[in-house]
């Protein structure tokens, strides 16, 4: 975690600045830190919409959404990346999950 987080400081405004928040986000994921990694999601999502790793990012924040058993709010996740980024991989998988996740919840 800190090599990301030394990465981010020492290259602010390098271009795998999002790659890097995402993969903290996904360490924390790993690590069963879902608040925290819904927050690092949620910063590539703000701050890096162009970033090829911005439709994963939702998919990710809804995974941990979904950890914290949040499932409305992992549900509205998933809709927003479908209707961000509708041809996106992460897309198709979202549609899955809505559908899996039916009406009520899981």
């Amino acid at each position: 975690m800190s090599a990301f987080k030394n990465f981010i400081e020492q290259y602010p405004n390098s271009r795998y600045v999002a790659n890097a928040v995402y993969w903290m986000g996904s360490a924390y994921y790993v690590d069963g830190k879902y608040r925290q990694a819904v927050d690092k999601f949620q910063q590539v999502i703000q701050k890096y919409p162009q970033s090829a790793k911005a439709s994963d990012a939702y998919l990710k924040k809804a995974n941990s959404q979904i950890g914290l058993k949040n499932y409305q709010a992992a549900r509205v996740t998933l809709q927003a990346l479908i209707k961000r980024y509708p041809g996106s991989t992460a897309a198709d998988v979202a549609r899955k999950l809505v559908s899996k996740m039916g009406v009520q919840g899981p």
